[in-house]
């Protein structure tokens, strides 16, 4: 129900009434009414699987609804599609941007509307240069329109994104997890940014799993959950906790993991020893102990995704040694780490963990075949028992084994990675973001299985932008730096304070 202080005397741009969405054996969007006012930051918020991409995916025109009706402007839609919706002045700017690397900034911005010579047929580059660099000066962005966009931070690329989407015309922006992976300055800039968009009178659709960037950003806030709406409220009627319970629909036991410190006792599981990847990083050396979670922190372009890419043989070493139980072992490629007893779980699960068109049942015994082999041939009982035990043990929704993975919410996406990876058997777990993009709820389960796996005797280095996350969760924290290990704490001595100063 809307509540009655949060209706805005303005009229509504844009209006979802009464949608409803199904895909086989699932029904994602119940009846959910959603609208956005023009000068406002409307923000969407719910556990994964609660029904956020599919909305998207609907005011964005790549999916129909089954039931309900849709108005841009007063007049109602029909048969969406992107380029209509697009045209219309609704652009989406998702959490995996959608640019072309090795282009341009205003190749990219016009990316199929390139402005051509008249009577050559040539693109006319310097015409296109000059209106990307009108749009990159109303966002204050200093984007030279002639870079590739391989060179740009992840910030500047969001920067591209809304820079693509005013040159639309758009009315209505809506950034899916746009905080993801900035440090917390890029934050600081992103916000000013969308309070310049809304000062012009745009509307801004914000979703983020991060509620207290949404208590500081949003004007109005619309939870749903298990693909209902429950609520759209103003942000002033709104704290935090109120959020939380509206969300889950229960209380929450642990948002984080109180694990106590680690004794350490004996040697390590896993230690490095003057590591070096070539410009990624130089003379890292550390240790990771049985039972321990030992996190890793840096601000983008720290080093750290390269650090452990390079232990699990995604890149290579070009100086250092690597040693597992003691023993030192040459790193040759993923297959050998996993046979050795390493796993790592990527932060990118769409491209680099899963295969969306997979089967969850796939994806999971994907990396552990030959241990389901019998007689030449992959055992369906055993496949069966490895996977139904190990989505059972991480709840994950929906438990088919037969489910699609691509149609799974980005929290059980993460926990069919996680299961993957628990279907190697490791020893030590490399993992990088391992909660980026998930509701509070779904991290609250990924802190319990990693704490499991820690009593297990399991080792665990943790990625992680996080700074509360790492905190709560980790027996000591390394900080890095430029490619280079600066220093750590225990759990016990460290502060964000601490941790920020020596990252810096």
């Amino acid at each position: 129900m809307v509540s009655p202080t949060a209706m805005s005397v303005k009229k509504p741009i844009f209006v979802l009434e009464k949608i409803t969405k199904d895909f086989p054996g699932v029904r994602a969007l119940d009846k959910v009414s959603f609208e956005v006012h023009s000068g406002e930051v409307h923000a969407l918020v719910g556990e994964n699987g609660a029904g956020k991409s599919t909305l998207v995916k609907i005011l964005a025109g790549l999916y129909r609804p089954n039931e309900g009706a849709m108005y841009y402007g007063g007049a109602r839609i029909s048969a969406a599609t992107p380029r209509q919706m697009r045209e219309l002045g609704i652009s989406v700017i998702y959490q995996e941007l959608d640019l072309c690397h090795n282009l341009s900034v205003a190749a990219n911005i016009f990316l199929g509307r390139e402005r051509v010579k008249y009577g050559v047929g040539f693109v006319d580059e310097g015409r296109l240069r000059t209106e990307s660099r009108k749009y990159l000066q109303m966002l204050d962005a200093d984007i030279d329109p002639g870079t590739a966009v391989s060179r740009l931070s992840i910030a500047e690329q969001q920067l591209v994104e809304i820079a693509k989407a005013l040159s639309y015309e758009s009315r209505v922006i809506i950034m899916d997890e746009p905080t993801s992976s900035l440090t917390p300055h890029e934050v600081d800039k992103l916000f000013d940014v969308i309070k310049q968009l809304k000062a012009d009178g745009k509307a801004i659709v914000f979703i983020s799993h991060r509620l207290e960037e949404v208590s500081v950003i949003a004007d109005r806030v619309t939870v749903l959950r298990d693909g209902k709406l429950i609520g759209t409220h103003a942000m002033a009627e709104l704290d935090t906790d109120r959020i939380v319970g509206m969300m889950v629909g229960r209380e929450l036991k642990h948002e984080y993991v109180d694990r106590g410190a680690s004794t350490g006792v004996g040697g390590p599981l896993l230690a490095v020893k003057d590591l070096s990847s070539g410009n990624s990083f130089r003379e890292v050396t550390f240790g990771l102990y049985p039972g321990e979670i030992l996190g890793l922190f840096g601000l983008v372009g720290a080093g750290r995704t390269e650090l452990l890419e390079a232990i699990y043989g995604l890149r290579p070493i070009t100086s250092g040694q690597v040693y597992l139980k003691g023993r030192r072992f040459t790193v040759t490629s993923p297959g050998d780490s996993i046979s050795r007893g390493i796993v790592m779980t990527s932060e990118d699960r769409k491209h680099k963990s899963l295969f969306l068109n997979f089967r969850t049942r796939e994806n999971v015994t994907i990396s552990s075949l030959k241990d389901l082999v019998v007689h030449f041939f992959v055992s369906s009982a055993r496949e069966r028992d490895v996977v139904g035990k190990l989505t059972g043990l991480l709840n994950v929704t929906p438990p088919d084994p037969e489910f699609m993975t691509v149609n799974m919410s980005g929290g059980n996406q993460q926990k069919a990675v996680l299961s993957k990876a628990l279907a190697t058997e490791p020893e030590v777990l490399l993992m990088d973001e391992p909660t980026k993009g998930i509701d509070v709820g779904t991290k609250g389960e990924l802190y319990d299985i990693m704490r499991k796996l820690a009593q297990q005797g399991k080792g665990i280095l943790c990625v992680s932008s996080d700074l509360t996350e790492i905190l709560a969760l980790c027996d000591r924290i390394l900080v890095m730096s430029k490619g280079r290990l600066v220093g750590g704490f225990s759990n016990s001595e460290a502060t964000e304070e601490k941790i920020m100063a020596l990252s810096l």
